[in-house]
């Protein structure tokens, strides 16, 4: 087996996690910088908008990833993913915010809030929500 393979075996969650935080940003930072630009729609609107429809596909994958497609626990993963995800909005509105109020563009503000948000998302989402 190559040392690829054997690194790949090892890290194959995270690997895929970032797969799946991949694509929900493109879906989330790309809405959110098309409703807020050609769109013209208010920032904390656009973001809003952008950020609970990636949440959609984003629970769907990462509960397969980290948890189980069992219907027992759908209830359980659900709150405990809303719970997080509540805390994400948060600091996603927030850092906006600032991003705003000090010139930086919406992009970098959504690409830090995400890396952020991303680095306790992958803990509590092994140990916490799709337990």
């Amino acid at each position: 087996m190559s040392i690829l393979s054997r690194l790949y075996q090892r890290y194959k969650k995270f690997a895929l996690f970032l797969v799946v935080g991949v694509v929900s940003f493109g879906v989330d930072a790309g809405l959110l910088v098309l409703l807020a630009g050609p769109v013209g729609i208010p920032p904390w609107l656009a973001a809003t908008i952008s950020f609970w429809l990636s949440v959609l596909a984003n629970f769907s994958l990462n509960r397969v990833l980290f948890g189980t497609r069992d219907a027992d626990k759908l209830l359980s993963h659900s709150f405990r993913y809303g719970v997080l995800l509540g805390a994400n909005y948060c600091v996603t509105l927030a850092g906006i915010e600032v991003a705003q109020a000090v010139g930086l563009g919406l992009f970098i503000a959504k690409t830090a809030t995400t890396a952020v948000t991303s680095i306790w998302n992958y803990f509590l989402y092994r140990h916490w929500v799709f337990k």
